[in-house]
């Protein structure tokens, strides 16, 4: 089961004051990518500078709130579980509302969504007969490598592991982008992906 995540949006300090627009991203391909899809949108109507791979949530939030950056784009779902500490799915104008007394707003919905998943190395899964996470779940040996936030989001690892009923301790964290070279060394087995990771298919990974 692959759990979806909200649409993307824009997080912005207000106001934005800075003589250069300071765009911020986090430490994956997507974030990236729409770091400097933002920074060229914005190129020739005035400076602007994009700071890649500042590092997960709380890295970049933080920078965001201590005046280092003007803007990044985040996941809903994240501003509200992993910033707010609230459930369900609240609107934009909600997410603003409860924002507002630390002078951080959500802007641009920016259309489109993403989706976690758990992911093997092609080879080892076909080896194993793993093609879903009930096949998974009757591989009480295998090595999970989990970044931070999909272990501590209650929508991430804590649920997944009650509804498939893992047989696996929570693992430490362990950092997005170092995962996929653990994974290639066949030092980790398991990890959690975005499903717009380029690396999926550069590492032949298989998604279940």
């Amino acid at each position: 089961m692959r759990k979806a995540l909200p649409l993307l949006a824009l997080l912005l300090a207000l106001p934005v004051q800075a003589d250069t627009l300071r765009i911020g991203s986090k430490r994956f391909t997507e974030s990236y990518i729409l770091g400097e899809v933002l920074r060229r949108a914005v190129e020739g109507k005035g400076p602007v500078e994009h700071r890649p791979g500042l590092g997960n949530t709380g890295i970049v939030y933080a920078a965001l709130r201590a005046g280092s950056i003007d803007v990044y784009p985040e996941y809903t779902g994240t501003i509200a579980r992993e910033i707010l500490k609230v459930e369900g799915n609240p609107s934009i104008e909600d997410l603003n509302s409860a924002l507002a007394s630390q002078g951080i707003g959500v802007a641009v919905r920016l259309g489109f969504n993403n989706t976690y998943a758990l992911a093997m190395r092609e080879d080892r899964a076909r080896s194993l007969g793993i093609r879903t996470l009930s096949d998974l779940a009757k591989h009480p040996s295998l090595k999970l490598g989990l970044s931070q936030e999909f272990i501590g989001r209650t929508d991430g690892w804590p649920g997944l592991k009650a509804a498939h009923k893992m047989p696996y301790a929570t693992p430490s964290g362990l950092d997005h982008g170092l995962a996929y070279e653990a994974i290639a060394a066949g030092k980790i087995d398991v990890m959690d992906i975005y499903s717009t990771d380029a690396k999926i298919e550069r590492y032949a990974l298989r998604v279940l």
